[in-house]
């Protein structure tokens, strides 16, 4: 159950997190603010997105990082934010 947790972070809270009430198309030229932050910058590129995505997935699958998550509840709360950070972008 937890792991659902996990891609629910990814893939999930990132759609509902950009998501402006009462707005569903923007006025033009009138981003989002999530939006507009995320997209400035190298990071923003779907390449670097999809890289960094994948990287924090099979990071985070690693045994010992895995373990040591379970263990220590800051490292896990940190892998949240990892998960967040690469479902945002």
């Amino acid at each position: 159950m937890h792991m659902v947790q996990h891609i629910l972070l990814l893939d999930i809270v990132p759609i509902l997190f950009n998501r402006q009430p009462h707005q569903d198309h923007p006025a033009p030229g009138h981003a989002p603010p999530a939006a507009a932050r995320a997209c400035r910058g190298p990071l923003a590129h779907p390449v670097a997105a999809v890289v960094l995505y994948v990287a924090v997935m099979w990071t985070w699958q690693c045994p010992a990082l895995y373990d040591a998550a379970l263990r220590h509840p800051l490292l896990h709360a940190f892998e949240h934010t990892w998960f967040m950070t690469a479902g945002v972008l």
